[in-house]
């Protein structure tokens, strides 16, 4: 089934003036752009919403411009602001872009460039319920996704799972084979089933919306040229069975930039454990999990698993295929704190070296305490500075991972708001690192590190077939024509930190796409 869909055209402007403070180095692919494409799902009470973006510069310039638009909205907006150095800046956007227009459509594919780098941390809060998630620059989207997100199976409550796919050109064909039947838009009268194949055409800068009381984690999207996927939901319970909701939404990385080791810490401040999923890109992915205990399952492309972690204590997920986890706060009903909340995991391969980031007015959405997740070496722990200053406190959290003993978990309270960077002394320290908040029935969480390298890319065997091969192979041992023919794809193992007990990768030579 193929449908034809196009946006209307009036533009919503805004110019925006950053001044960096203490300036990134050359960067490799991660968080900071130049230009970003993305819609917001809708929040619970979508006559409530509101919308903010939180921008931060990655640059040395003195001053950053930044361009910010809806093409499909109907209301004109512009403002110029200057920032000084050690602030951030949050952006106020119309409640309505995430309204339905029509079938399909939602008002708000929201376009951001700027001249100079800078991440995007998108917020959709109302009161209670809240979310927030970074927003990938459009230089690492893709044409190959797998939906991961949550849905609640208690009966009546009528909050449905949803992803939002915009398109950055004309003439966009989209393929979307459904986890779940699911819906487009609030249209009840369209509905499509999990068997079906829905096809799309899209033009510059539409934002389509699918929702599903059933789920959609495990909905693979293909299409002809990159898109932008953001996946959630209305309001989520975690574990399905608990109160309170809330709001959830990530912003799904393509299938290309997924790793194969996973390292998910509990959240500082909670004592009810957390929940995480993991989703298979390939068929006959092995994934072994070691949590409390340890286990090896054989999943196929799109489907999940899921554990339940009842305590404090850190998970390591490995797989020899890509793989993609994302792990929730439980709701309030657990441990009378906070609400639930999502973030994508960063994987050991897409660790940085580098990392500026901001807070934001988490006040107005009754967060009482905010916290700062670090992972990296042990060793490396050290070399690492929060504002030029050491990482840890006295009544901080720093544990080693149980099943990963080369890791170190760095957990602390985030008392300083604004601007802060995260840096080493040394090039070879890479870590990951989380930002979450909770308050009385509220949460919010997400990456604020989080490294966008291709790792796997596409090559051609001798008989002129397309074939996969890992990106980080200089040699290959497979018929694919040599990495270092598509520069895109030219990562060695000395920027990744070394597996535990070894000085290489032994994923390397055993993942497979």
């Amino acid at each position: 089934m193929a449908v034809m869909l196009r946006s209307a055209g009036l533009w919503l402007g805004l110019v925006l003036l950053l001044s960096s403070h203490g300036a990134i180095a050359e960067r490799s692919e991660d968080l900071c752009g130049k230009n970003f494409v993305f819609a917001f799902p809708p929040n619970l009470h979508p006559s409530s919403n509101e919308f903010q973006v939180v921008l931060t510069s990655c640059s040395s310039a003195s001053r950053t411009t930044v361009n910010i638009s809806t093409p499909s909205h109907d209301i004109q907006y512009f403002s110029t602001q200057f920032i000084s150095n050690s602030e951030s800046l949050t952006v106020t956007l119309p409640g309505e872009i995430a309204d339905e227009r029509e079938v399909f459509f939602i008002h708000g594919t929201v376009l951001i460039s700027s001249d100079h780098d800078i991440t995007v941390v998108a917020v959709s809060g109302q009161k209670r319920t809240m979310a927030s998630f970074p927003i990938i620059p459009t230089t690492s989207l893709g044409q190959e996704y797998v939906v991961i997100t949550y849905v609640n199976e208690v009966e009546s409550t009528g909050l449905p799972a949803e992803f939002a796919i915009s398109s950055l050109s004309e003439n966009t064909h989209v393929t979307i084979q459904l986890s779940n039947d699911a819906l487009p838009s609030n249209d009840w009268s369209v509905q499509y089933s999990a068997d079906e194949q829905v096809e799309l055409d899209l033009f510059s800068y539409d934002s389509v919306l699918f929702r599903s009381a059933e789920g959609l984690t495990g909905t693979q999207i293909r299409s002809d040229k990159p898109i932008s996927v953001v996946a959630g939901s209305a309001c989520i319970f975690v574990p399905n069975d608990l109160l309170a909701c809330d709001h959830i939404v990530e912003h799904i990385p393509p299938v290309n930039r997924w790793g194969s080791r996973y390292i998910v810490p509990p959240f500082m401040g909670r004592q009810s454990g957390y929940v995480y999923r993991v989703v298979a890109a390939r068929d006959e992915t092995r994934i072994t999990y070691q949590d409390k205990e340890s286990r090896t399952i054989v999943i196929d492309k799109g489907e999940f698993i899921e554990r339940n972690i009842e305590e404090d204590y850190t998970s390591l997920v490995t797989a020899d295929k890509p793989i993609l986890v994302a792990q929730f706060a439980k709701g309030n009903f657990t441990d009378g704190i906070g609400d639930p909340a999502m973030l994508i995991v960063t994987p050991i391969e897409q660790y940085v070296s580098q990392v500026a980031f901001s807070t934001f007015n988490v006040s107005a959405h009754d967060i009482e305490n905010e916290y700062l997740t670090v992972i990296t070496l042990c060793d490396h722990l050290d070399n690492l500075r929060l504002n030029g200053m050491s990482l840890e406190v006295s009544d901080g959290s720093m544990m080693r991972v149980d099943v990963l003993t080369d890791y170190c978990v760095l957990r602390r309270p985030l008392w300083t708001k604004g601007y802060h960077k995260i840096t080493s002394v040394s090039l070879a320290t890479k870590f990951t690192a989380f930002q979450y908040g909770f308050g009385i029935r509220i949460a919010y969480a997400h990456p604020v590190a989080f490294g966008l390298k291709k790792i796997t890319c596409k090559g051609y065997d001798k008989r002129g077939g397309e074939k996969e091969q890992n990106a980080n192979h200089k040699i290959q041992r497979s018929p694919c024509l040599p990495v270092l023919i598509m520069p895109l794809c030219t990562h060695t193992m000395a920027e990744y930190p070394p597996y535990p007990g070894t000085s290489q990768l032994p994923w390397i030579t055993q993942m497979t796409s």
